[in-house]
C-alpha cells in the first residue's frame, strides 16, 4: 500500500504524480515503471501516429503528383510523336510529287529521292516548307565533308567536335570553334599550355579572320536601323539579305516562363521587311556600325550592339527584341552596352560567365580593346 501511494516526476512534464496509478509498467526501469506518466506517454504515442499519418499523406500526394507529371510528360510525347509521323508521312508525300532533277556536282539527273531536302525554306513565293538539295545524296555528302575542319591532332575531319574547354562552351552566337574532335580530347588537354594556346589562336582566327564589321541594314523611307548583324565580307552579305526575302511570318521558337515550356511564336523577321520594301520598290541600305580592330570579338560586340539598339528603341527586327522579357530588362538597365567593360557585362548577367564570348576574353587575350 506504501509503494501505491509513492510519487515519481514525470521526465517529460516533470509534474509528480502517483507512480502507481500515472506510470506503466516496465521491466527496464529501475524501479519497474515508465520515465514518463501515462499522459505523456499516451499524448506522445498519439503525436508519433499523427505525424506517421500526415507522411504517409504526404508520400501518397508525392506519388500521384509524380504520377501525373509522367502521364502529362507521356502525352506530350505521344503527340509529339504523332506530329513527327504526320510531318514525316506529308515529307514522303511530297517527295513522291517532285520531279527527277539533275544534281549540279555529278551532272546526273536523279529522281527527286536521291536527293535530301531541307525543312521550313520559303520558296521565292513566301511558301514555307520543304526544298530539296542541289546535290544529291552522294554529292551533298562529299560537300559536307569537303567543308568539315580537320581536327588539330589527328587532322582528321572534325564531326564530333569538342563541345568545352576548360568548362567554357565552344558555340554560341550561330557560330562554333572547332578545336578537335572527341577522340582527341585527352590528348589536347595533355598538351603544353603554349601549344593549346597556339591552337586556339589558329582556330579563332580562322573563324574570324580579318575584318570583321557590326552592321545594320537600314530602311531606305525612316532611315531607321531595322537589323543588326556581324559580317567579315559587308557586301556580299547584303547581297544575300537583299535574295533572302519572303512574305510568310517565320515561327520563333522561345521559352514560356508562365507556362515553362517552349512554345511558337509569329515573328515579323528581316525578310519580312524586306519583302514589304521590295513590294515598293525600295531597297535596305548598309551602314557599318564597327570596324574591328580584334575580329576575335565580333560575336561579343555584335550583341552589344543589339543590346544597345533594344535599350534605345530602335525598331530592329532581330530576334532578341521580339523576346517581351529581354526587352524590358534591357531597356530598364543603366548600363552602357558599347562603353562598359566586358566584366561588367559579366557581372550584370548579359554575358555568360562561361560562354563562348567569355572564352575567346579569356583564351584571346590582347589590348586593343
Amino acid at each position: 500500500m506504501e509503494e501505491n501511494n509513492q510519487g515519481k516526476i514525470c521526465a517529460q512534464c516533470h509534474h509528480e504524480k502517483l507512480r502507481a496509478t500515472h506510470f506503466y509498467r516496465t521491466k527496464n526501469g529501475k524501479d519497474g515503471y515508465m520515465k514518463m506518466c501515462k499522459d505523456c506517454y499516451n499524448a506522445n504515442k498519439e503525436e508519433t501516429a499523427r505525424r506517421s499519418r500526415l507522411e504517409m499523406e504526404h508520400r501518397q500526394q508525392e506519388r500521384e503528383k509524380q504520377q501525373q507529371d509522367l502521364e502529362a510528360q507521356r502525352l506530350r510525347r505521344e503527340e509529339r510523336e504523332q506530329q513527327i509521323e504526320l510531318r514525316r508521312q506529308e515529307q514522303a508525300a511530297w517527295l513522291t510529287e517532285q520531279p527527277a532533277r539533275k544534281c549540279i556536282a555529278c551532272h546526273q539527273i536523279k529522281d527527286a529521292a536521291d536527293f535530301g531536302y531541307s525543312e521550313l525554306i520559303p520558296d521565292p513565293r513566301g511558301n514555307w516548307g520543304p526544298r530539296l538539295h542541289q546535290r544529291c545524296k552522294t554529292c551533298h555528302k562529299k560537300y559536307q565533308d569537303k567543308n568539315l575542319i580537320p581536327c588539330v591532332l589527328c587532322s582528321q575531319a572534325i564531326k564530333s567536335p569538342m563541345g568545352y574547354f576548360d568548362g567554357y562552351r565552344l558555340d554560341g552566337g550561330g557560330t562554333r570553334i572547332f578545336l578537335c574532335c572527341k577522340d582527341c580530347e585527352e590528348n589536347f588537354y595533355a598538351l603544353p599550355m603554349h601549344k593549346i594556346q597556339f591552337y586556339i589562336r589558329a582556330r579563332v582566327n580562322l573563324l574570324f579572320p580579318y575584318p570583321q564589321v557590326v552592321y545594320a541594314e537600314v530602311d531606305p523611307l525612316t532611315h531607321q536601323i531595322r537589323y543588326i548583324g556581324r559580317t567579315g565580307h559587308a557586301k556580299r552579305r547584303h547581297s544575300e539579305h537583299k535574295r533572302n526575302i519572303h512574305q510568310v511570318q517565320p515561327l520563333l521558337r522561345h521559352f514560356d516562363h508562365e507556362t515553362e515550356e517552349y512554345t511558337d511564336m509569329p515573328w515579323t523577321s528581316r525578310a519580312n521587311w524586306m519583302f514589304e520594301l521590295k513590294q515598293q520598290g525600295k531597297e535596305p541600305l548598309q551602314r557599318i556600325l564597327l570596324d574591328l580592330p580584334t575580329p576575335a570579338y565580333i560575336i561579343e560586340y555584335e550583341q552589344r550592339y543589339i543590346l544597345h539598339s533594344i535599350q534605345q528603341g530602335w525598331p530592329i527586327l532581330n530576334h532578341e527584341a521580339v523576346l517581351t522579357s529581354l526587352s524590358q530588362k534591357v531597356k530598364s538597365a543603366s548600363i552602357d552596352f558599347l562603353q562598359a567593360s566586358f566584366d561588367d557585362l559579366i557581372n550584370d548577367g548579359w554575358f555568360s560567365k562561361r560562354g563562348i564570348e567569355a572564352f575567346i576574353r579569356e583564351r584571346y587575350p590582347t589590348n586593343k580593346l
